[in-house]
Formats: C-alpha cells, sequence, structure tokens
C-alpha cells in the first residue's frame, strides 16, 4: 500500500469514520476507496483535497511527515491527533498550553 493511502487509512483509523461514511463525504464509492488499498492506486488530488476537508486539515498538514522516520513517537502521536481537532479543540489547547507555561513561568521566578 502507498504511503497516500496508507495516510487515509491512519485518518480514518483515528477520527473513527466508517469507509461508506468517508465515500459518502468525498463523492466515492466505497469500492473505490477499497480499490486504493487493494491495488496499490493512487487518489486524484481533487479527492484528496476532499478528504483534508473532510478531516478538517489542510492537504499540507495531510502530506506533512509523510516518508519520514521520527525520532520521538509520542511527539509524532500527538501532532496527529492535533490535525485531528477543530477550530474550536485547537483554541482550547492552546489555552491549556498558555495556561502550563504562565503556571510553569510562577514557578521558576
Amino acid at each position: 500500500m502507498n504511503e497516500i493511502v496508507e495516510r487515509i487509512y491512519e485518518l480514518i483509523a483515528k477520527s473513527g469514520i466508517s469507509k461508506t461514511e468517508l465515500s459518502k463525504k468525498i463523492g466515492v464509492s466505497k469500492n473505490v476507496i477499497q480499490y486504493w488499498k487493494m491495488e496499490n492506486a493512487m487518489p486524484a488530488l481533487s479527492v484528496i483535497e476532499r478528504i483534508c476537508e473532510t478531516f478538517n486539515i489542510t492537504v499540507e498538514q495531510f502530506f506533512c511527515g509523510m516518508g519520514v522516520e521520527y525520532k520521538n513517537p509520542l511527539q509524532d502521536k500527538f501532532l496527529d491527533e492535533w490535525r485531528l481537532l477543530n477550530d474550536n479543540e485547537k483554541t482550547a489547547v492552546r489555552k491549556c498550553i498558555t495556561a502550563f507555561k504562565a503556571d510553569r513561568a510562577v514557578h521558576n521566578d
């Protein structure tokens, strides 16, 4: 299976969305998604763009890090989870990080 299809299946697994649901959202049949995997085929860029819209990520985020060996698997897992958050969830995480940094600054003074 090629890296692009692996990435699609990774997003499916992490989001909990079914292949059937994804196929409806991106305008292809479930069989097409299975075909990509079975035949090592490549989806069109326009389909990848619709996949990104479905998972609320940019095309850059989709391709980010593909084929790169990571030295920090925990950081990689965090970033993968981050990519699946919506804007409100990302804002909440940013606020938590800001609060932690402020608390650390108080305790380090």
